[in-house]
């Protein structure tokens, strides 16, 4: 075979029928190349009495014929010599002959020029691609970790937005590269499937799922589910609000309010009619036929968290119609999860329960009425977390509710017994969750701690991110605006077929499409 290799000297290597089989294997030869002029200048300042200096190597500027140099500067100055006397006396005691990968050595004002070998380099670092492989280039742990990465686990509600796609590439490309550094990882989604959000997006569906065709991809058709079912919602809760204060004779300004934030309800109702006017008219005589919406969520809510059956068909039934969704617009990013986590698994466990009974013992719960409190600052105090656990000083930590008066847990609380069943198989965990979450996620570690575990709190790393803000433009999926990924794609995918087929007009129509897909999930994950 013919391999040229071109290097800084401007001249061609041409390197033909090579065998590889009797050269070293390295990860990263280059640095093999670096020890060894590190080890060079070691030694000879060794001989020259001065052993316990240290010092750094680093990247000659354009023009300067090495590709690695050491100013003996500070050296030199801090005993009193020329630099380029003593330059000097250090190479003179380097015999490159003894080394593998230096090829010469110069000295030049005061450096140190050192020229790599670039036959040997060649032969050692295509020796390692062809042995190495995709792990060529990393730089394996001596300790391998066996970590769990969990990303993305956006609320099973609606489609991904973009703001959760910043979340599964960060996970994802966080994931890739303890993969390549050898650590054994485990991604994880979170599916948060308990909780009001989700019991609204369930409440709205029992009332369609008979009577409307899903004619969307699933997740965009919950989605919209739950934008009009919010909506509705607030619609008759201003209006039942403000029929009670009129009667009353309530402040003017607080029903001026009210009619303000009505008539911004209206607008959105308008918007999302547009969308589906059937299934947005279905779902609003569904709603109007229920004198209390909000109680019959609220009830869901708490049956499903007890494991009622109705309770769990519904709601399992809308999820995995939207996890459905996320997995195809995850492909589109290369983007794949080991494991899929029910929130609500964990809870039917009974080990939310288990969690809660742990730090009732602690003495650091109080109660209000039948709600759970847990005092954060004083577990902090008592135990001096905040300096183990590298939390601010000056912050005091607000308490944390574990558990309503009507019985329901809090996200937090199921966080706490998810992370530790996370636990049992790692010896890291990372979440990865928006910077919004950091209180919460600094909570959950306090209560780790309180509970005993202080391996579990030291060893879990909340991986922050800022939120995506778009210039005049507020998302929401309770009124049905946000960006979603799967649109974002599209556009970026048809802006590629355009280039393609500019560039490429011998293509196919399959071909200019292919490679637009791999064009527009790279310049996503990289924007």
């Amino acid at each position: 075979m013919i391999i040229c290799f071109h290097c800084n000297s401007n001249f061609i290597l041409v390197l033909s029928h090579l065998s590889f089989g009797n050269f070293m294997v390295e990860y990263n030869p280059f640095g093999l190349f670096r020890s060894e002029c590190v080890n060079a200048i070691s030694n000879a300042l060794s001989e020259l009495g001065y052993s316990s200096f240290e010092f750094s190597l680093e990247y000659p500027p354009p023009g300067i014929s090495a590709d690695l140099a050491f100013p003996t500067f500070t050296l030199a100055k801090s005993i009193g010599i020329n630099p380029n006397r003593f330059a000097l006396d250090i190479a003179s005691r380097i015999d490159n002959s003894k080394f593998n990968l230096i090829g010469s050595i110069e000295v030049s004002g005061g450096y140190i020029n050192f020229r790599v070998n670039y036959p040997k380099l060649a032969l050692i670092t295509f020796n390692s691609i062809e042995s190495l492989d995709l792990m060529y280039g990393s730089i394996p742990v001596d300790k391998p970790l066996r970590i769990v990465v969990e990303h993305t686990s956006a609320n099973p509600i609606h489609p991904l937005h973009i703001g959760a796609g910043r979340n599964a590439i960060i996970g994802d490309s966080l994931a890739r590269i303890l993969k390549f550094m050898g650590h054994m990882v485990k991604t994880h989604f979170y599916i948060d499937d308990v909780g009001l959000q989700v019991s609204i997006a369930a409440y709205g569906y029992m009332g369609v799922k008979d009577k409307v065709k899903c004619d969307l991809k699933s997740d965009h058709f919950i989605g919209l589910i739950y934008a009009i079912t919010n909506c509705l919602i607030e619609i008759k809760r201003i209006n039942t609000l403000l029929s009670t204060l009129k009667s009353s004779n309530a402040n003017v300004d607080e029903i001026s309010k009210l009619n303000s934030e009505l008539s911004d309800w209206i607008s959105v109702a308008a918007e999302l009619r547009e969308r589906n006017p059937h299934l947005f008219d279905v779902l609003s005589d569904y709603i109007n036929s229920d004198p209390d919406p909000i109680a019959s969520i609220n009830k869901l809510d708490l049956d499903y968290e007890m494991g009622l059956n109705y309770a769990k068909n519904i709601i399992r039934e809308l999820c995995t119609m939207v996890i459905d969704g996320f997995k195809s617009t995850l492909s589109n990013l290369n983007i794949e999860h080991e494991f899929w986590d029910w929130e609500s698994d964990v809870v039917w466990s009974g080990d939310v329960n288990r969690i809660l009974d742990s730090l009732r013992r602690s003495g650091y719960v109080k109660f209000d009425g039948n709600a759970w409190i847990f005092d954060v600052e004083s577990v902090c105090r008592d135990l001096g977390l905040k300096k183990i656990l590298k939390i601010d000083e000056h912050h005091e930590l607000p308490q944390l509710t574990l558990r309503r008066s009507d019985g329901r847990t809090l996200y937090t609380t199921r966080d706490i017994a998810y992370t530790i069943k996370q636990f049992k198989d790692a010896d890291m965990v990372i979440h990865v969750i928006g910077h919004e979450q950091s209180l919460a996620q600094t909570q959950l570690r306090v209560a780790l701690a309180c509970m005993g575990l202080m391996n579990y709190a030291l060893n879990l790393m909340h991986y922050s991110y800022e939120l995506v803000h778009l210039p005049g433009f507020k998302m929401s999926s309770r009124r049905g605006r946000y960006v979603d990924l799967d649109g974002l794609f599209k556009e970026a995918v048809d802006r590629c077929i355009i280039e393609v087929s500019k560039r490429n007009p011998n293509l196919s129509e399959s071909e200019v499409k292919a490679i637009a897909k791999i064009i527009a999930a790279g310049a996503i994950r990289y924007a």
